[in-house]
């Protein structure tokens, strides 16, 4: 019994120390962290086996190949990853597998959706540097909108201009109730009036007067020698800018021996004008006018020329770096050959062809009747799929 229980023991040792003895020098058969996340950063294959688990060189945190990765290297490269890769399916060509990292319900293997026909096949694109275009594609003989700099607008409303006859003025006669001042004809375009400067005199309200000498279209009170007015002047038409103190005694300015007209920028001082009266020898108390030249928003367009494309597109789509102001939208018509013009299009959308022809002929529509109603646009981009 005894020499029984001695071999049994004897047995147990050996299969322990065995056990211990390959212990102290594994084989491990499985994959390492290292080799996950070298997989994830550069595509390196896996193999199999043979790995030491003895200490690496380097520190934690560095990135040493062959340092022992921990699973937070691994989660924060794959999270810092994933946040980069933004496509969806509908931004994914139509049939083409790949992975998609959106958390809206589209995570992991996923099949693209986006129609090839949405790559477009040709664009034709002008900046506006000047009027006919970087290109030379505008068509300025049959385009409306007016040509600003680097821009296209349905309004014309240039910062003013002072404009004064150059005369100096002084006390003139005595202390009076009765208005004096200037009379103006406009020029060909209508201007925006928007300050008056008197000579120094007593007045202490500015007026504007229409062509029948009585009509006030606007008034407004001196500040110093400044009055501030907001007022639109029609073209080639007489106004009359007028001084008092409203309705109390003051001390009017002028000058004798004029010689009308005077031509400035955007009218011509034509009389001198008191109680009633126009005097052709006298220039009375104001000194100059502030205008701008102006046109209230109207509908508009940009024309190009008959542009060559190839034969038979069959989709357009229109995009154009544009500004508007209240209720205005640009839309855009265009004619393929010498069809009809397909009307009212909205841009950034693609519009279907089955018009033939191997020009195309583009209208920017800048519609908007009177402020703030304005429009302006700085060049285009044409796209064609085929």
């Amino acid at each position: 019994m005894r020499k029984l229980f001695v071999l049994s023991v004897a047995v147990v040792f050996l299969v322990v120390f065995s056990g211990i003895s390959e212990a102290a020098n594994p084989q491990p058969s499985m994959y390492t962290l290292d080799n996950i996340y070298y997989y994830l950063v550069e595509g390196t294959e896996a193999t199999w086996g043979a790995h030491s688990l003895g200490p690496q060189s380097g520190a934690p945190g560095q990135d040493i190949t062959g340092f022992t990765k921990s699973l937070e290297d691994i989660y924060y490269y794959m999270s810092d990853s994933f946040s980069e890769c933004t496509a969806g399916p509908d931004s994914v060509l139509e049939g083409v597998p790949f992975f998609c990292t959106q958390l809206s319900g589209n995570w992991g293997v996923q099949t693209g959706t986006m129609l090839s026909s949405e790559v477009f096949d040709d664009m034709l694109i002008d900046v506006f540097i000047d009027a006919d275009g970087a290109n030379n594609t505008i068509d300025t003989g049959n385009t409306t909108a007016l040509f600003f700099t680097d821009k296209y607008k349905n309004f014309d409303w240039e910062s003013p201009t002072t404009d004064g006859h150059g005369k100096v003025l002084a006390t003139f006669g005595g202390p009076t109730t009765v208005k004096y001042g200037m009379g103006i004809t406009t020029k060909t375009k209508q201007i925006r009036l928007t300050k008056v400067t008197k000579s120094g005199s007593g007045a202490t309200k500015s007026y504007i007067l229409a062509s029948d000498k009585t009509t006030i279209l606007s008034q407004a009170d001196y500040v110093g020698n400044e009055a501030t007015h907001d007022i639109v002047l029609d073209a080639s038409t007489i106004y009359y800018i007028l001084n008092d103190a409203a309705g109390g005694s003051y001390q009017k300015y002028g000058v004798s021996s004029a010689s009308y007209p005077y031509d400035e920028t955007n009218f011509e001082w034509t009389t001198g004008f008191g109680s009633g009266e126009e005097y052709s020898e006298y220039v009375l108390e104001i000194v100059s006018i502030d205008t701008g030249a102006y046109a209230p928003p109207t509908d508009r367009i940009v024309q190009t020329n008959a542009l060559t494309i190839d034969t038979n597109p069959i989709a357009v789509q229109v995009f154009a770096t544009n500004e508007t102001g209240g209720t205005v939208e640009v839309t855009f018509d265009f004619k393929i050959g010498t069809n009809d013009y397909q009307t009212g299009n909205a841009l950034n959308t693609k519009i279907l062809n089955s018009d033939t022809g191997s020009t195309i002929t583009l209208k920017l529509n800048l519609n908007g009747v009177d402020f703030p109603n304005t429009a302006e646009a700085s060049d285009y981009a044409i796209m064609l799929w085929y």
